[in-house]
């Protein structure tokens, strides 16, 4: 089942008002040239940090970054609600928090939050956000790293004193394969997987594989304003990808379901697709002899009600959705 997500229609007003109390001149094609040249930036300084001071870089980051780095953090933050696993947090972190796109959608979601960032430049620009240089997280806190953690070594030693962390990088295999090492750093920490994993042991994607990588999609409807500025654009966005962790030192709910972590993967005589439900690399498989696969896709959770065991593969007979 697709998931579909659009931006909150307050988010154009807010881009609109800081172009004019800089004077910016709204260009779609001149913009798109400010997205391409931060585009390579990130490309070929992957760990060097958001370059504020640039003019061309704060508006690239405020016309498309913050826009798809929102719908990625609402999709994540929709997936922990109805995982409830808020309950119990009082205070949270956006460190590294840019242009505040976890803190403003906590905020609207009515937690507290406290926005870390070095440069004052956002800060400006979000005056209702509460904005500090200093990170010293509390007890019943959540830490969140909303494309922090891909220009860092390592987690920060403070994140570590939060009882809840959501880290969500790019969907590459370099930070993907990262973010896996990561979760089973902080397993070893006494954190418990609760999204995108179905289980608290050791990641088959890391460990039975050098190539694979956890990630998960969304769909994107673009409004008239963001579609002007993409037209000029070689990347175009009908889905957004992410790689993602949510982990808490309170155990989350027994699973009752597994997740599929590939797209279907034709082959000849049957389909596959890559499902995680433990430590063990696994397919789902459906024999083409037997008709059409169903189309489940990317991220999506099922329940197998019944399937057979071949090495590596759960040929299904029955399955559905969550």
């Amino acid at each position: 089942m697709f998931r579909h997500y659009q931006l909150p229609d307050s988010l154009f007003p807010r881009i609109q008002k800081i172009f004019s109390d800089h004077r910016w001149e709204w260009s779609p094609r001149r913009l798109a040239d400010d997205v391409l040249r931060l585009s390579d930036f990130y490309i070929q300084n992957p760990k060097a940090p958001t370059p504020w001071d640039q003019t061309w870089a704060q508006k690239a980051l405020l016309v498309y970054y913050w826009p798809l780095n929102t719908l990625r953090f609402q999709s994540v933050y929709q997936e922990l609600e109805e995982n409830q696993f808020f309950n119990g947090i009082d205070q949270f972190y956006d460190f590294g928090a840019g242009p505040g796109t976890a803190a403003a959608i906590l905020i609207k979601n009515e937690k507290t939050v406290t926005a870390i960032e070095s440069s004052n430049i956002p800060q400006c620009w979000f005056p209702e956000i509460k904005w500090s240089e200093k990170f010293h997280p509390q007890n019943n806190s959540c830490t969140v790293l909303s494309y922090s953690l891909t220009e860092l070594s390592q987690l920060p030693q403070a994140a570590l004193q939060s009882d809840s962390l959501i880290i969500i990088e790019p969907a590459t295999q370099t930070d993907g394969r990262n973010l896996l090492r990561v979760r089973e750093q902080l397993l070893n920490q006494n954190y418990f997987a609760w999204a995108p994993c179905s289980h608290q042991k050791a990641c088959p994607l890391l460990t039975h594989s050098k190539n694979d990588w956890c990630h998960d999609r969304i769909h994107f409807e673009a409004p008239k304003w963001f579609s002007e500025i993409e037209q000029h654009l070689p990347m175009k966005n009908k889905t957004l990808t992410m790689s993602y962790l949510a982990v808490k030192k309170v155990a989350p709910p027994a699973r009752q379901w597994a997740r599929l972590t590939s797209d279907k993967l034709p082959e000849k005589g049957k389909t596959r697709q890559l499902v995680c439900r433990g430590p063990a690399r696994e397919f789902l498989s459906w024999m083409h002899r037997d008709g059409e696969p169903p189309e489940f896709f990317l991220g999506e959770k099922v329940v197998l009600e019944k399937f057979e065991i071949k090495s590596n593969e759960l040929r299904v007979k029955s399955i559905k959705r969550f």
